[in-house]
């Protein structure tokens, strides 16, 4: 079986969808920083994981020696999961291509479950999640001590990276470089779902520009870290 992934995973009313960190549920893997492609999942469903987390999670499959391997192609990229019958009573394959963005959707064949402090885990896996949590905040590394401050920005990376598709299909490429990172602006964005302001009313909202772009009077005067939706 062929899996292939969606390029542009979105909500019902076409709002994309937000990266999650992942985990195989009963395990202390991860987290992995996967993209869903449907609102609502479960532990069965696809997520799309960029190469190096891919990597990752047949790592962590082969050293849980749970039945299932999995194989890069050199040439293509495809990623194809093997097992044999004493898996599953039957065996097969699955083959994930990747998407334009080097994306794969992995799932279907064991149990995912969101990653969390539920989740036992280490200082550095913490730290590389809060990274991917906060990819859209100020960097915080400098808060944390080495090596933590590094796994913190690995997870920011690794977080841009997942979202890529995310964020260029609302008309801007995310990147780890300052100068094309989404910022908060002051402006209202046109929606039914937002009721019209009295004349004079201010309010905040979140609108994606280029950091580039950003005019005078744009950034909201207030003081703390905002984040973009």
């Amino acid at each position: 079986m062929t899996t292939t992934a969606p390029l542009h995973p979105t909500h019902h009313d076409g709002t994309p969808l937000s990266i999650q960190l992942f985990t195989v549920e009963g395990s202390g893997y991860g987290p992995y920083v996967g993209l869903p492609v449907s609102s609502v999942w479960t532990p069965y469903s696809g997520h799309l994981f960029t190469r190096a987390t891919a990597e990752l999670i047949v790592d962590d499959m082969h050293r849980d020696e749970c039945g299932i391997r999995g194989a890069f192609d050199p040439e293509t990229g495809a990623l194809t999961f093997t097992w044999d019958e004493e898996h599953d009573g039957t065996g097969g394959t699955q083959t994930v291509t990747p998407d334009a963005y080097g994306r794969y959707l992995i799932g279907g064949l064991w149990s995912w479950d969101e990653w969390g402090e539920h989740v036992p885990h280490t200082a550095g896996q913490a730290a590389f999640a809060q990274g991917a949590a906060e990819y859209r905040q100020a960097d915080d590394s400098a808060s944390l001590v080495e090596p933590l401050d590094a796994l913190y920005r690995r997870g920011r990376q690794e977080a841009q990276l997942a979202a890529r598709e995310q964020a260029e299909h609302r008309g801007v490429l995310v990147d780890v470089d300052p100068s094309r990172t989404p910022l908060i602006v002051r402006t209202r964005p046109k929606n039914i779902h937002f009721r019209d302001l009295p004349a004079g009313a201010d309010e905040s909202a979140a609108r994606v520009v280029l950091a580039r772009d950003v005019r005078a009077g744009d950034l909201p005067a207030r003081r703390g870290r905002t984040a973009c939706c």
